[in-house]
């Protein structure tokens, strides 16, 4: 053989190696003998086995089409569970639906070819009265005490053949209930999950198999007794990859939130063996202490028990990370008091993550400060609080004080820009609000809010009120204004934009102009809130759901001078159905929960369900006041019943 040939075969022959081992590789975490097993209408289990140790998950959605808004549902032992068996249950689904899903096994995604798996979830049943719960254990081998944690329990009822057979049902086994298994027959349904499968306690076979992914597998025939009767045969795994010890001990392994200790939960080890675990945080946390046996051991990543002669326990704690935020505060006003510098989370500004707050030295006008915050994102604001001498409290100053609120993101690191805060005493303004600024429409159906103003000095240089609606035609149609304050002071038309510079909003193409004249001082009482009218819309047909729409609300140069103007918009979203009854912008169990249930059981007859008497006026004490007819649009019974009528079904 030449050395070119010698080559050439030692190229080919290190070649399948590679390919072996690669391929070996990747079909470690490929999900094996995957079974469907609990269909009962709400909830079904999928249950599979990998060669290797890994995470498991089911993705699932009753439409393909959006397979990337699935849900995801971690193993039913929780999200941190790394094991060669996977043992998923998917409840609060609909009964008789169409569902399908994926699964994802470590770095392996499992979606049927392509075509994904399908299940139809079945009606929902009445269980039947009675029970006959046969239980047992599961061992690692034969004759032997180490109870097999962790493995799978599939049942049938046996029939006169496997057509006639049960579905099959499943329990995995767990310490939490010292190794038993139990089911209950009365949940066995038939084969296509229409019907609960008869049988005969003491009478009926069933067949029992226990799955131990590499611990081994066994199954046997018996006759369904109960455990109040007598304990079913233990099951002996086939052994895989295990040789039996004399002696076992377990180990628990647990972490609290923001992190994971690895392996988790009861694991099993052989007399004087070792077992490591390792402790790894979330991001932006670091590992706070670990405790063994209940003992603080420091905080290090990796602890490993050696020699092991007893049972132990090991946890983990985590913290945040803390990173500063930096920055300086100019106050240019002429009040004494508390001045405070916060930083809280952009999606809950309730949240205050750091404060820090000194007495105000009017002959210093510039204050350095620190704030210590983890990972997340963030805004700063700043205020003075002189105990309530002047309206500039923090709710209020957010309003129209004159701060830096900035979007700070904080990622593994301290935030580099320093923070400067310009801090002034507050100013008269002007406030146009609505009712919510969030709304839900049906496509073909109506939507409405308030508009409501609001100013801090009880008589503003007002001469008039100019404010003007901006929206998008082809989401929502204009039909018409309701409650108007002092009809005989006020106009309104409906116009095409000619430019979107006015609202600087591209999406837009109509606006309402609503115009006040305040000749006979109309908003005289305006430091309380005043409602200016309600503004009436027709959701267009053939929109699709959760598509959204921004409704601008603006002055139209007409602040008074030393006055700020503020308003926010309102965000419409295109909804299948809208629980929100009474229109105010919040889908509340204590108001539009109470007014669906009592439609449901029928008490809209006679005495208003919504607080009134139809004929008397005679009050309902248990449902007046239930309805928002402060903030709703839909506050009259006609309007409340076919709200409530479009939820129900065709």
């Amino acid at each position: 053989m030449t050395d070119i040939n010698k080559l050439f075969s030692k190229v080919i022959f290190f070649s399948i190696i590679v390919i072996l081992f690669i391929f070996s590789y990747t079909c470690a975490d490929t999900p094996l003998n995957i079974q469907m097993t609990n269909v009962r209408g709400t909830s079904f289990t999928i249950s599979w086995i990998t060669q290797s140790i890994e995470y498991g998950k089911i993705r699932y959605g009753s439409q393909i089409e959006n397979d990337a808004d699935w849900l995801t549902v971690n193993d039913h032992r929780g999200e941190d569970t790394i094991d060669d068996i996977h043992y998923v249950v998917i409840d609060n689904i609909r009964p008789q639906q169409i569902y399908y899903y994926e699964i994802v096994s470590g770095n392996t995604i499992d979606n049927n070819n392509n075509q994904f798996y399908k299940i139809n979830s079945g009606p929902a049943l009445t269980p039947p009265g009675g029970s006959c719960q046969p239980a047992g254990k599961v061992f690692k081998y034969e004759n032997s005490s180490i109870m097999a944690f962790d493995s799978i329990v599939y049942v049938t009822i046996l029939g006169e053949s496997a057509t006639q057979n049960s579905a099959v049902e499943s329990v995995i086994v767990t310490s939490n209930e010292n190794g038993y298994w139990f089911l209950d027959l009365i949940n066995f349904r038939t084969q296509d999950y229409k019907m609960y499968f008869p049988f005969e306690c003491g009478v009926s076979n069933i067949r029992i198999k226990a799955q131990g992914g590499n611990d081994g597998e066994s199954q046997m025939e018996i006759t369904a007794m109960n455990y109040g009767t007598g304990e079913s045969p233990p099951i002996y795994l086939s052994e895989k990859n295990s040789t039996p010890f004399e002696k076992q001990y377990t180990i628990t392994a647990t972490a609290s939130e923001n992190g994971r200790i690895t392996p988790y939960n009861i694991i099993n080890v052989n007399e004087f063996s070792g077992q490591s675990f390792t402790i790894i945080p979330n991001n932006g946390y670091k590992i706070k202490a670990v405790y063994v046996d209940g003992n603080s051991i420091g905080s290090s990543p990796v602890y490993t028990f050696s020699n092991i002669i007893d049972n132990h326990e090991i946890y983990a704690t985590f913290r945040p990370i803390f990173y500063e935020i930096k920055g300086s505060i100019h106050y240019d006003g002429k009040q004494e008091g508390r001045l405070y510098i916060e930083a809280y989370s952009v999606n809950s500004p309730e949240n205050i993550v750091d404060q820090k707050c000194s007495i105000w030295d009017l002959e210093t006008t510039v204050s350095q400060f620190k704030l210590q915050v983890p990972n997340g994102q963030y805004h700063i604001r700043a205020y003075i609080d002189l105990n309530g001498a002047v309206k500039n409290k923090r709710d209020e100053w957010e309003a129209y004080g004159k701060y830096n609120a900035e979007n700070i993101i904080i990622s593994d690191k301290h935030d580099q820009i320093l923070r400067n805060i310009s801090l002034s005493d507050p100013v008269p303004y002007h406030l146009i609000s609505t009712n919510s600024n969030i709304l839900r429409g049906q496509p073909g159906n109506k939507c409405s809010f308030h508009l409501n103003y609001h100013t801090t000095d009880t008589t503003p240089d007002l001469q008039r009120l100019d404010v003007r609606v901006h929206y998008n035609s082809e989401i929502i149609s204009f039909t018409n204004i309701t409650n108007k304050h002092n009809d005989k002071s006020f106009i309104y038309s409906n116009s095409y934009e000619v430019s979107n510079i006015i609202d600087q909003d591209e999406n837009t193409d109509r606006f309402i102009s609503l115009l006040w004249e305040n000749s006979e001082n109309i908003f005289l009482d305006s430091n309380h809130q005043i409602r200016l009218a309600t503004i009436n819309f027709m959701v267009n047909e053939n929109l699709e759901y959760g598509e959204k729409s921004t409704i601008q609300i603006i002055s139209d140069n007409n602040t008074s001078e030393d006055y700020q103007f503020y308003s926010l918009p309102v965000t419409l979203t295109i909804v299948p159905f809208n629980l929100d009854v009474d229109c105010n912008g919040e889908v509340s169990a204590l108001s539009d929960g109470l007014l669906i249930l009592r439609y449901l059981f029928g008490l809209d007859q006679g005495e208003s369900f919504t607080g009134r008497s139809n004929s008397l006026m005679k009050t309902n004490t248990f449902l007046d006041g239930i309805v928002d007819k402060k903030n709703g649009t839909c506050i009259t019974e006609n309007e409340i019943i076919e709200n409530i009528k479009r939820l129900m079904p065709k």
